[in-house]
């Protein structure tokens, strides 16, 4: 990669960090990495390639493989641990579901707009990214119950299904009965270790996850 290229990604995940998604544009990406706007048109011809490009890096540096390739651990273990950084990890952190729903607002409802639908897109893409290359890890070892396609869209169903009740004014659903449902669903879809037992699931810690959503931006 360019060294001026990382300069441009680098700025732009700078302005997610300090203004949000909604400060992601290409004045401003091109402004904070001291740039014309045409030159950063250069690296990135498209607002969609520079949005891939930099909330890609923003999504890969929050979102974390844990002890994915650990195979002393069980897959349910493994996965399970991978996929609760989508949800909140204590009831504190449920307000960042809040910012991830707004976001399908600006990408799917009446004030639609089309860097809304950009950043949702590009979101939803490296969230199932991610998880089809978790499922796929697994699959490798024969610790899928099923196809590691089929396995990927069930998680995430499961995952969105479960941040989209917690976000639900009056809702009984607790952050650590969501964690428990994708632990259930999780088993199902995962083969024991052979010869041993799924360890008992623990209570998330707090801070855990956080990144709200199958898809979601990292808190």
């Amino acid at each position: 990669m360019s060294q001026r290229r990382e300069q441009i990604i680098a700025a732009a995940g700078e302005i997610v960090a300090t203004q949000g998604l909604a400060g992601l544009s290409v004045r401003n990406v091109a402004a904070r990495a001291g740039i014309g706007a045409s030159t950063l048109r250069h690296y990135f011809p498209t607002q969609r390639e520079l949005y891939d490009a930099a909330l890609g890096r923003t999504f890969d540096t929050h979102l974390d493989d844990k002890r994915l390739t650990d195979t002393t651990v069980a897959a349910a273990d493994r996965l399970t641990e991978c996929l609760a950084q989508f949800l909140p990890g204590g009831e504190s952190e449920r307000p960042t579901l809040e910012v991830w729903f707004a976001m399908h607002a600006q990408a799917i409802g009446t004030g639609r707009n089309d860097a809304g639908v950009l950043v949702l897109e590009t979101l939803s893409k490296h969230g199932r990214a991610r998880v089809s290359a978790w499922c796929a890890t697994l699959e490798a070892e024969g610790a899928l119950a099923r196809d590691a396609d089929r396995v990927t869209s069930t998680v995430m169903a499961v995952v969105d299904g479960l941040a989209l009740d917690l976000v639900v004014p009056g809702t009984p659903l607790t952050v650590a009965e969501a964690h428990a449902v994708l632990r259930d669903v999780v088993e199902d879809v995962t083969r024991p270790a052979a010869g041993g037992s799924l360890t008992p699931p623990a209570d998330p810690p707090h801070g855990s996850g956080g990144t709200a959503g199958a898809g979601s931006p990292p808190s």
